[in-house]
């Protein structure tokens, strides 16, 4: 079966708590009637612009350029949103929700990658709750 992963409403954020190094977030676009979705993902003043298709699993990868970027956070965002209950009959869920998250993996340095807990550190705007597809 498809892996856990969290939905995210038109902001979350994700503390650094590595650099330098990398992160690497496979996401999924959400929207039940939008061919693509755009996401914007951001840490301090850099950020950058993603257009991800329906249907399949991406990978977005985030360069931590320097140690003191450790502890800042990274900010994914997207105003592409959809309402349960408004799309699906019999649905009272009301969240906004935008993209699908899972596997967010941190590389720090030139060492190996490590899985972070990123069901518990993926803080979101608004309420946290899983969700099927």
């Amino acid at each position: 079966g498809e892996s856990a992963y969290r939905w995210i409403g038109k902001r979350a954020l994700l503390t650094v708590t590595a650099g330098p190094g990398r992160i690497t977030f496979t996401v999924r676009a959400g929207h039940p009637r939008l061919d693509r979705m755009h996401v914007v993902v951001s840490l301090g003043a850099r950020s950058r612009s993603y257009v991800l298709a329906q249907g399949s699993w991406e990978t977005i990868t985030l360069d931590l350029e320097t140690a003191g970027e450790s502890g800042r956070e990274v900010v994914l965002e997207s105003d592409e949103f959809w309402i349960p209950a408004r799309e699906i009959e019999g649905s009272t869920d009301c969240r906004e929700l935008s993209i699908m998250v899972r596997d967010v993996n941190v590389t720090a340095g030139t060492g190996r990658g490590r899985q972070t807990s990123w069901l518990e550190r993926l803080r979101l705007q608004g309420r946290t709750r899983s969700s099927p597809a």
